[in-house]
């Protein structure tokens, strides 16, 4: 049912090194047209305590976005808050679905994740890997992610939680060496809408029960599933003809700030 698809991430008694991370990159790149449909894909464990940061980031994002067997390496008493979240961030599992039905063999810096949402509609996830040593400018177009070219898109990091800006057609990002960021890309609404959760790599909103923006008492409603007592922030985008007046969380302390960019966190 499952198949390891590459070497060990890790030797014995060394830690987790760059090219551990690459060689797990390259398999999964090389064999996902096979994943949930031949097999489950096994990229070997996932390791996060050994390596810096933003080379942690890129190994749970190859992990995750697609949706692969997900096994933790790590002593999970050590690791840090922040490690943890990582972690935290790759469960459930999502059930994601090749589209490329063949294999690539070379370092592809875009991986692109089209959802099919029943609340939100069609919208993109896409990772921009720079797999390199150095700093390197990467472009995506919406030819080539297969959105319309003529539409207006907001950009939302997951990893930095930060807006990243619009994009009509193309846009191009500097992304430091050994590092992912993953975008969000919603078509622009006339209407606040939701646009990312720290709650999932996939950014799938798998969370949301009940979502809607209901025009007569200019209200977004809805439910959300929490996961116990865990803390989870939503980012929304309030477009400049409108201004954000109070958030209410029946039975759960909520709060909301807003960001640059017109976004409205909330906690």
């Amino acid at each position: 049912d499952a198949s390891r698809i590459g070497a060990d991430i890790v030797h014995p008694n060394k830690p987790v090194q760059w090219n551990n991370v690459l060689n797990q990159g390259r398999c999964t790149i090389n064999q996902t047209f096979t994943h949930n449909i031949v097999m489950v894909n096994d990229p070997d464990t996932l390791l996060v305590s050994d390596l810096p940061i933003e080379e942690a980031r890129v190994s749970t994002t190859v992990v995750a976005l697609p949706g692969q067997l997900t096994f933790f390496g790590d002593k999970l008493a050590n690791l840090s808050a922040e490690q943890m979240k990582m972690l935290q961030q790759t469960l459930p599992v999502a059930e994601v679905l090749p589209m490329s039905l063949y294999p690539y063999f070379s370092m592809l810096p875009l991986w692109n994740l089209s959802i099919r949402h029943k609340l939100l509609g069609d919208y993109n996830v896409v990772a921009v890997f720079n797999w390199e040593d150095n700093s390197d400018e990467i472009s995506l177009t919406a030819e080539e992610l297969g959105i319309d070219e003529e539409a207006n898109y907001i950009l939302y990091e997951f990893w930095t939680e930060k807006y990243v800006g619009t994009m009509k057609g193309s846009y191009t990002m500097s992304i430091p060496p050994h590092s992912v960021r993953l975008l969000a890309i919603h078509k622009i609404k006339p209407t606040p809408q939701w646009i990312s959760s720290d709650r999932h790599v996939t950014q799938t909103a798998s969370e949301l029960k009940e979502f809607e923006w209901n025009n007569d008492n200019r209200k977004i409603e809805g439910e959300i599933k929490l996961v116990g007592t865990f803390p989870l922030t939503m980012r929304l985008h309030i477009p400049c003809n409108y201004s954000f007046k109070n958030v209410d969380c029946p039975n759960v302390g909520c709060s909301a700030k807003e960001e640059n960019g017109n976004i409205l966190a909330v906690t």
